[in-house]
């Protein structure tokens, strides 16, 4: 059987003996270790500095998501007089229509202009998600506004 230094014989005596101990000590731990460590430690420190930046991305996504939900939100509650008149000019309603006509409408436009009728062809699916957006706001102001 060779000798430990032997197999290395880059190092000198004692850093052979330093390794042999070290994968001694962890081994009786039930850890395994390589030869090079001191290599493998700057792969780590490298991996740990792309952890941490990961990790700071996706809080600074997860903070600007925050804040654009809180804005659509505002937006959301913010809803002008006028827009009122247009969203029941939209479904066709008067002014004077309950929240069973306002869903009854609804259905109807999403039946004509929902997305999924229109996914063979890019641009007309494109146009009909966005009327089918409209629409959707349009149905969720009139109920916050009837109730």
């Amino acid at each position: 059987m060779a000798s430990p230094i032997s197999k290395h014989p880059k190092r000198t005596r004692a850093q052979v003996e330093q390794v042999l101990q070290d994968r001694a000590r962890l081994r009786h731990r039930n850890y395994t270790i390589s030869a090079d460590v001191a290599h493998h430690a700057g792969a780590w420190a490298k991996v740990e500095r792309i952890a941490a930046a990961k990790e700071r991305a996706v809080r600074i996504y997860a903070r600007q998501a925050r804040r654009q939900s809180i804005a659509e939100a505002i937006a959301r509650q913010q809803v002008v007089p006028n827009a009122i008149d247009e969203y029941y000019q939209m479904f066709q309603l008067s002014s004077t229509a309950t929240v069973q006509d306002v869903k009854k409408a609804f259905r109807a436009l999403m039946r004509k202009h929902h997305p999924d009728l229109h996914a063979m062809d890019p641009e007309s699916h494109q146009v009909s998600s966005e009327i089918s957006k409209q629409i959707t706001r349009a149905y969720h102001d009139l109920l916050s506004h009837l109730k």
